[in-house]
């Protein structure tokens, strides 16, 4: 067969080899990328048994599925940052899919994990739903569904209403405060602004009774600890809108190659009638236009503001690969417990369980 499948138990010992597939691959992801994965998996889960799933085609690397073992409720192999992820992207060599060999690649991947895991959980967070019908996945139960939306450089366009309302808001900031600031992209990051961007969001999550893990101090402060890890690697984008040296809204998100990630948006709400968020994002995306970016990722979700652009939409799958009864059982579970969080009472019993069983 010319497809070999090598299995990497340490970051170090595949280090050289992904960081050229990286640089190899047309449509990875920072998702895919070493010093992303790397920084995750230091920050939250830094003893973690780790499978790093290598394809050679030719003696060249060819592709990589990056897995680890999680012990939550229960124990389940998943996708490296799966707790970030918003679309998973398979990392390949621009040179298997040119000459056709995707499919032979990556189902040679998968049959190994489907062998491998025979007895394991194994699940992958918000699957590009193309894979599913073009690669051999067999026996799967969808846990949860959704989109991503991305904006291309091409089809973003400010409408002269548009402008009229971004005019008159400013005005209205300037009118009532003398120091008005805007920075994108910050080259310079503020030392407070990532701990008073996930403070805001926090909150802001706390009042709506949101299931995210972001209204956990302790998951809060390893996101901290995550994104300066990044910010030192070049791989963050940090935004934010000033007031009277107050932070009125920023963003922290991600960037890489051509590509800005918008992930963590919040703004303070004194200003509220300001729209600041919005004020904020345009500014972000009009800018990051202008420089080199020509996508902007708005994420996971269907929230309605992102249907003022104009983007494309991809749907995404949350999938348990069923091997045998166990991982049906488990799968059933993760699906209901999926359905459960729609209620904000049993929302409050998961965040008491987590905290009481120390899964935080």
């Amino acid at each position: 067969m010319s497809v070999q499948i090598k299995v990497y138990k340490n970051l170090t010992d595949i280090k050289e080899s992904w960081r050229l597939l990286n640089q190899l691959a047309t449509d990875d992801s920072i998702y895919t990328k070493y010093d992303w994965c790397e920084s995750w998996l230091e920050v939250f889960y830094p003893n973690a048994e780790i499978f790093l799933y290598s394809a050679y085609y030719k003696n060249k690397i060819a592709a990589l599925i990056p897995l680890y073992l999680k012990d939550d409720f229960f124990k389940s192999i998943n996708l490296i940052g799966d707790d970030l992820i918003d679309q998973y992207i398979f990392l390949m060599n621009h040179e298997i899919i040119r000459n056709n060999k995707d499919k032979e690649v990556i189902n040679s991947l998968l049959s190994a994990i489907y062998k491998d895991f025979y007895n394991n959980c194994v699940i992958f967070k918000n699957l590009d739903n193309s894979y599913l019908s073009k690669y051999r996945f067999r026996n799967t139960l969808t846990i949860n569904r959704g989109h991503v939306y991305k904006l291309k450089k091409s089809n973003f366009f400010i409408s002269s209403k548009q402008k009229k309302k971004t005019r008159y808001l400013i005005s209205q900031i300037t009118k009532n405060y003398h120091q008005y600031l805007v920075d994108i992209d910050c080259d310079n990051l503020p030392q407070t602004l990532i701990p008073t961007s996930l403070n805001y969001k926090k909150n802001r999550l706390k009042e709506i009774k949101s299931f995210s893990k972001l209204i956990e101090d302790s998951y809060v402060n390893k996101m901290h600890l995550f994104f300066s890890s990044l910010h030192k690697k070049l791989l963050l984008h940090s935004s934010f809108l000033n007031i009277e040296n107050t932070f009125v809204a920023t963003h922290i998100g991600f960037k890489y190659k051509d590509k800005v990630y918008y992930v963590i948006p919040s703004y303070n709400d004194a200003f509220q009638k300001f729209s600041p968020g919005k004020l904020l994002l345009n500014s972000i995306i009009e800018k990051s236009f202008n420089k080199d970016f020509v996508l902007f990722d708005f994420g996971y979700g269907d929230e309605e503001y992102k249907k003022n652009y104009d983007c494309d939409k991809y749907p995404v799958s949350s999938i348990v690969l069923i091997t045998n009864l166990s991982s049906l059982f488990s799968g059933t579970a993760l699906k209901t417990r999926q359905f459960l969080s729609s209620s904000s009472v049993l929302r409050d019993i998961y965040i008491f369980l987590r905290k009481t069983l120390n899964y935080e």
